[in-house]
């Protein structure tokens, strides 16, 4: 039908040159034709013109369908959008955003799509054969079987429909053995690394599932009964016959021999089930850790509580000191001349950091066994279940930003940031492990890095300053998805993704992530000189945070927009913009209560005094800072509960 307006609006040679371009796939030439014709007749409106006026659907939907062939499928929804709003019973319009849709992965929206291109029109042979295809995707065969016969009962000859329709036959032939199974069958396996633990400590595990059938099995849940507490578990979608392997902390309450019932949750594109395991775990009261003879001297400065981890050249313990604080004691494995150096290196760039956001040393010696007391951390962004919502994961970008600003203006550059180094103290994120970190001034030797948290240039042993907001990019993707988009089996494949893959925007992932994915993009930009910098970030993150304030004030969202104007009084007190903190920190004073509101008031009489000083020492603004730090944790609490 489209094609016969086409014919009747289109007569003169250069009207006939851009409808050849056109179905001739030659997209981009197509739409500089139109142009041309534009340029010459500004109020030129017939069908095929792509860049004209706002008000013709035809013209929408065209222009979709071309960036949709071009792959622009975001851009293409946009379009077809506009051209549904001016005529909502487009059912072509309505098709072609499903179609778009399912290009994306959203299967679900695309079917959604497709239900209303056949409800204004049921002979539709193209919408039922596109239906067909999303409920393949999903897994649910025989619905998509019902739609491909029916496109083919309307368009006999539609070869796309014959084809798709003898694939599925053929599927369904195989899965015909396990259809009739009881559900019991279709239970995956699980296996734990691990089966002893320590009372009330936290493990890492690692815990391996396997679909033993020729189906798909997705969306792939598990629950733990409250004889345990866990952290970090993720939903798991798994192809046939397939394992993945999935990290998550656990820390169990109860001490004996367990019988630990865990449930899954899950679906196969057309059902859903509910299966339990029981697991024996053993769980013991924690012993002191064994120390090695050689740091023996120590034991008169610390109580050795528990062994957190090991990392490249040091362990970490949970110590308790001579005054009674509980602290991560970090110490070398030996003290090689090697180790001695790079545990020198560690300490020249560590101590001269002092920010709330940087993990803090409280204490420090290098004779006779050398070592690092720091502030103990309860858990590390590893720790948290991801993805977390686009307001919390800005807030977290935002603070290990501050920190990286401040150490980068005293030319100091961590080049080592990922979840694991990434920790919180009483809800604060906290930038660790400055092993890695390079002076400004010190360019020699062998660039070490994390291959799988790393910038393109590491790989050719080049670092910059925008290396690290590289880093933090990655992070915020992986907070905002739950995934890292380089995910890979080798080193070599890992570097090739890095140095060569543009990933997907973060809100084809998680659609709330939207406003988020212009500052995620720009950071994890391959040119160093298009890279985003530090305080550009920082800039486009506080702008988020403002927007995400004014939108729950003006919901009459208390509680939330409490939780907003306290994460920006801290956005804006970082940045020494005393006056925007100064009148969040006045409206916050109206959603406090208690003793709390009497501390933003105190609060906000510091900052108004600041604001009168001409010159505020560095001590005395981070003391200010600190005590921010400790009215807006509680504000978090708050909105956490």
């Amino acid at each position: 039908m489209r094609s016969l307006v086409v014919d009747m609006f289109f007569g003169k040679k250069k009207d006939r040159d851009c409808i050849d371009l056109l179905k001739s796939g030659k997209f981009r030439e197509a739409i500089e034709c139109f142009d041309s014709i534009l340029r010459i007749n500004p109020n030129f409106a017939p069908v095929w013109v792509l860049k004209g006026i706002a008000n013709d659907a035809v013209a929408w939907y065209n222009e979709g369908i071309v960036l949709g062939n071009l792959g622009r499928y975001e851009e293409a929804l946009e379009c077809f959008d506009r051209a549904l709003k001016i005529d909502p019973n487009d059912a072509l319009a309505w098709n072609n955003k499903g179609v778009a849709l399912r290009k994306l992965g959203r299967y679900e929206e695309a079917l959604e799509c497709y239900d209303r291109a056949l409800k204004i029109d049921p002979n539709d042979a193209e919408a039922w054969y596109n239906k067909g295809v999303a409920l393949g995707n999903l897994g649910r065969h025989e619905e998509a079987l019902k739609c491909f016969n029916k496109a083919l009962e309307i368009d006999p000859n539609f070869e796309l429909a014959k084809k798709a329709k003898e694939e599925t036959e053929e599927l369904l032939k195989k899965m015909i053995p396990r259809l009739d199974v009881k559900p019991s069958t279709k239970k995956p396996e699980i296996k734990l690394s691990q089966t002893n633990f320590n009372l009330d400590e936290w493990h890492r595990v690692r815990m391996e599932l396997k679909n033993n059938n020729p189906t798909p099995i997705y969306n792939l849940t598990l629950s733990f009964p409250e004889d345990v507490e866990v952290r970090g578990l993720k939903t798991v979608n798994l192809d046939p016959m397939e394992s993945k392997v999935i990290d998550f902390g656990l820390k169990p309450k109860s001490k004996g021999n367990i019988p630990l019932e865990i449930t899954a949750h899950f679906e196969d594109g057309s059902r859903s089930y509910e299966e339990r395991f029981i697991v024996w775990i053993e769980v013991s009261s924690p012993s002191k850790p064994i120390l090695p003879a050689s740091v023996e001297s120590l034991k008169e400065r610390f109580e050795f509580l528990e062994f957190i981890g090991s990392g490249g050249f040091a362990d970490v313990y949970k110590v308790r000191n001579k005054d009674g604080e509980i602290s991560a004691l970090k110490i070398p494995k030996a003290v090689t001349k090697k180790i001695r150096k790079i545990f020198i290196r560690e300490l020249a760039a560590w101590l001269n950091l002092k920010h709330p956001n940087i993990l803090k040393i409280k204490d420090y010696d290098t004779e006779p066994y050398p070592y690092i007391e720091l502030e103990y951390a309860e858990m590390s962004l590893e720790d948290l279940d991801l993805p977390l919502e686009p307001e919390k994961a800005c807030s977290i970008a935002f603070q290990i930003l501050d920190a990286l600003r401040y150490a980068h203006s005293k030319e100091i550059y961590h080049r080592d940031i990922k979840p694991s180094n990434v920790l919180f103290v009483n809800g604060v994120p906290k930038l660790s492990d400055w092993g890695l970190a390079k002076l400004a001034s010190s360019s020699k030797g062998v660039l070490e890095f994390t291959p799988l948290y790393s910038a393109p240039e590491f790989f050719q042993q080049k670092a910059y300053p925008k290396s690290d907001v590289f880093q933090v990019g990655l992070i915020l993707y992986e907070m905002l998805t739950g995934l890292n988009p380089f995910e890979a089996e080798t080193k070599t494949e890992i570097e090739q993704k890095i140095r060569f893959y543009n990933p997907p925007k973060p809100s084809e992932i998680n659609p709330k992530a939207k406003p988020l994915d212009d500052v995620v993009m720009s950071a994890l930009e391959k040119d160093v000189d298009r890279r985003i910098g530090v305080d550009e970030a920082m800039k486009k993150l506080a702008d988020y945070l403002g927007f995400t304030y004014s939108k729950a004030l003006s919901r009459n969202e208390g509680l939330r927009a409490a939780y907003y104007c306290g994460e920006l009084l801290m956005v804006h007190l970082r940045m020494r913009k005393l006056a925007q903190a100064y009148k969040y920190a006045s409206d916050l004073v109206n959603y406090a209560e208690g003793n709390l509101r009497n501390y933003v008031i105190k609060l906000c009489d510091h900052i108004k005094s600041c604001l009168s000083s001409r010159y505020i020492p560095d001590e005395e603004f981070e003391t200010l800072v600190e005590y921010a730090d400790f009215i807006i944790h509680k504000i978090r609490v708050g909105f956490e509960v």
